[in-house]
């Protein structure tokens, strides 16, 4: 009997978990190379662990405890965690309807290459992301498939959003935080809402990582260093709660008080990971 039996579920915050071999179908080969170099220095293990996972998802007593075991498992340990057939598997045992999925690692990533000088490596990263993502999803209409949208290039984002909705994908993620060189609510970003807003596709926040909002000197406070809630690649701590929401709340603004939403009626946005319905409804207001 699936997990939830009696009522329709959405699930809206969906993660795959990418192995260093994520991009070895879509990526070039300094994408292919920089990614697997990035998980040398991951805080969750090392590279050998890594690629081990996919053997020890296949075991047959691994398989065998898959629905006794499906809400213990968490991050590369869960079921369809970086396989998408073992993803439909999960649905069917979870009993939700729809998957919004998201990337993870290349979302820590694509955030950080935003605000370099790369501008040809970030599209090129987040071209092989956005075709790797809509690949795992496209078996099964359930699972939808989340797509970045870097918007440091103001032509390239426009580009960018093409190709993914071409492709078929379901949402554009866009980074929270405000590009180096103009606002996230720059006009000639209008080719992508626009975009988004005939395909009637809606555009999407992350909540991100809380240290480029907190000041850096937080950390010193004489004690000892708290560690991660969840062996990510981000050092997510209770402080991390009181400071996600400023990045999101910060593009709302500029997107509402710009204008974006008053040239776009029909456009629809969404923070996932965040409930923010009373600061949207104010701003509006």
């Amino acid at each position: 009997m699936p997990y939830i039996n009696d009522r329709i579920v959405h699930d809206a915050d969906s993660h795959t978990m990418e192995l260093p071999d994520w991009y070895d179908e879509f990526g070039t080969e300094r994408v292919k190379e920089v990614f697997k170099k990035r998980f040398a220095k991951s805080q969750v293990g090392a590279i050998e662990s890594f690629e081990a996972l996919p053997a020890l998802h296949k075991k047959k007593e691994y398989r065998e405890l898959n629905e006794k075991e499906l809400m213990l498992r968490k991050n590369y340990q869960a079921l369809g965690a970086f396989d998408s057939k073992d993803r439909s598997e999960a649905v069917d045992l979870l009993g939700v309807a729809t998957q919004l999925i998201f990337p993870t690692s290349p979302n820590v990533w694509l955030e950080d290459l935003e605000h370099r000088d790369d501008m040809e490596f970030l599209y090129e990263t987040a071209s092989a992301t956005n075709k790797s993502q809509i690949a795992f999803c496209n078996q099964d209409p359930r699972l939808l498939s989340v797509a970045y949208i870097p918007l440091a290039d103001l032509k390239e984002a426009e580009n960018a959003a093409k190709e993914a909705l071409d492709l078929g994908a379901k949402a554009l993620l866009i980074p929270w935080a405000c590009p180096k060189n103009h606002s996230t609510s720059h006009v000639e970003l209008d080719k992508v809402w626009a975009q988004a807003q005939e395909a009637g596709v809606p555009v999407l926040f992350h909540v991100g990582v809380a240290d480029k909002v907190l000041p850096k000197a937080h950390k010193n406070n004489g004690l000892p260093a708290v560690a991660d809630f969840h062996g990510g690649e981000e050092n997510f701590r209770s402080i991390s709660y009181m400071a996600i929401s400023n990045g999101p709340m910060q593009a709302l603004s500029l997107l509402i008080l710009d204008g974006v939403l008053d040239r776009f009626p029909s456009l629809m946005f969404g923070v996932i990971e965040l409930v923010q319905y009373g600061y949207l409804v104010l701003c509006v207001n």
